[in-house]
């Protein structure tokens, strides 16, 4: 009986080994990629910030709030929430100085020059892609976007419930007090229960995506598909614009200016 009772306890060991191997190899699975996706999140959210002031350079072209409307219901865009924009001096820093014969012909270069900027970025925001690696020029490295990381978010939240159910610290401990079947016998003799009830604090916590209050922003269409109409909306608002464009593009010359001085010499 002595030898069966130690194969008992040595199998018994065994599984119990394999069991918490399992339990926690499989947790400290999910915190790791919880914890990448968080620093996905943060990227995500650097993007965002991009993407809000390549609208704001954008914004500051349009002049004011009615001709921002204007350019949105041409293009058939949703309006933003906000309808802030940003100083002269960093369109400047922002967009390259446009050539063309005509003062209508500049603003409708810079214009396009700002859309095709904001296009870009908000489809990296919303598809990800691939960006030079600041450390190695030569590599490149994934960016998560909005959809991706909605989509892993859900993917995470699955692995969460099945974690939290089925191999939840309670589940597991009871698992390992049942392989002690002696002292499990003796506890339903006296009245007490095998069950095991210590999930409190000891669950993951589900990923609720909308707590990062992430910038939302449609689709935008390619600035080849947008270039006729808005062409025909900078010839119609022009006549009535001519005075605060040229006070636009001498806000700019000086600001452009001003950094071709700045530049430093090369000795």
């Amino acid at each position: 009986m002595s030898d069966i009772s130690e194969m008992a306890d040595d199998l018994a060991t065994e599984v119990l080994s394999e069991a918490a191997e399992t339990f926690f190899g499989q947790r400290k699975e999910l915190e790791s990629e919880t914890e990448l996706f968080e620093k996905r999140i943060k990227a995500l959210a650097e993007t965002g910030l991009r993407v809000l002031h390549a609208q704001k350079i954008m914004h500051r072209i349009l002049i004011n709030k009615t001709l921002i409307q204007d350019f949105y219901q041409v293009l058939e865009l949703p309006m933003p929430e906000h309808f802030e924009t940003a100083e002269v001096h960093e369109v400047a820093l922002q967009l390259r100085k446009p050539f063309a014969w005509t003062l209508r012909g500049r603003f409708f270069k810079l214009l396009m020059t700002s859309y095709s900027r904001l296009q870009l970025l908000v489809h990296e925001y919303l598809h990800g892609g691939y960006r030079k690696d600041p450390g190695q020029p030569r590599k490149k490295i994934a960016v998560f976007g909005y959809v991706q990381m909605q989509e892993w978010a859900q993917r995470i939240n699955q692995k969460i419930a099945k974690m939290n159910t089925c191999q939840a610290p309670s589940e597991v401990l009871q698992f390992v007090k049942k392989l002690d079947v002696h002292k499990c016998e003796m506890e339903k003799c006296t009245g007490a229960s095998c069950e095991v009830a210590r999930d409190n604090g000891l669950l993951f916590p589900y990923v609720d995506f909308s707590a990062y209050c992430l910038p939302v922003f449609p689709e935008m269409p390619l600035p080849a598909h947008i270039r006729r109409p808005l062409s025909v909306f900078c010839n119609a608002l022009f006549p009535q614009r001519k005075k605060e464009i040229q006070g636009l593009f001498q806000g700019l010359a000086n600001a452009w200016g001003k950094r071709l001085q700045d530049k430093p010499e090369r000795g």
